[in-house]
This record gives C-alpha cells, sequence and structure tokens, in this order.
C-alpha cells in the first residue's frame, strides 16, 4: 500500500508539466527583463552628464582640437571641387537596327 501511495505522490501529471513549463517561461521573461532593465541603466545613465564635458569634447585635449580645426580648414579650402555637368539620356541604347 505504501508503494502506490508514494507511486501516486510522484507521478507527473499534465497539470504539474504545464505549472512547470509555465514558472520556467515567467521565470525567463522576468530574467530577461531584468538584464534588459540592467543594461538600460548601464548604457543611458552611468556615462558622463552634459554639465561634465569640456570646451574641447571630443577631443582629448585643446592642442588636438586646434590642430584638427587648421587641418579641416586646409581641407575645406579646396572645396567645392571643379565638375563639369554630365547629361545622360535615360533610354538605353542598344545596337542600331540591321539594314539588311
Amino acid at each position: 500500500m505504501s508503494n502506490n501511495f508514494f507511486k501516486n505522490i510522484f507521478k507527473k501529471t499534465l497539470l504539474r508539466k504545464i505549472l512547470k513549463y509555465t514558472l520556467v517561461g515567467y521565470s525567463g521573461i522576468t530574467l530577461l527583463l531584468i538584464s534588459i532593465t540592467i543594461w538600460f541603466y548601464l548604457f543611458y545613465f552611468s556615462g558622463p552628464s552634459a554639465f561634465n564635458l569640456n570646451e574641447y569634447h571630443p577631443f582629448k585635449s585643446e592642442k588636438l582640437k586646434k590642430e584638427y580645426l587648421a587641418y579641416y580648414d586646409k581641407e575645406s579650402s579646396e572645396w567645392p571641387l571643379h565638375s563639369r555637368p554630365r547629361f545622360r539620356s535615360p533610354i538605353l541604347h542598344s545596337d542600331p537596327p540591321c539594314q539588311c
């Protein structure tokens, strides 16, 4: 009699399987939401604030900023490049028809 009792207790029913997989699914979704929340916090709120930026941001120093701006001014003096207008017909041309 005790063998039957323990077999009935440990017997997996359909309801237990449904409950098990439901709990596994909910715990997976919960862990996913928690990890997304932590990532969101670390990505958006842990960086430097707008008030902590220096006057030469995004450059590392004032010297590098001046060097870049001098190079930029030198390169931009050559623009706009001279170009000639080009016309292309939208019709695709093929070989002329045969005059047989």
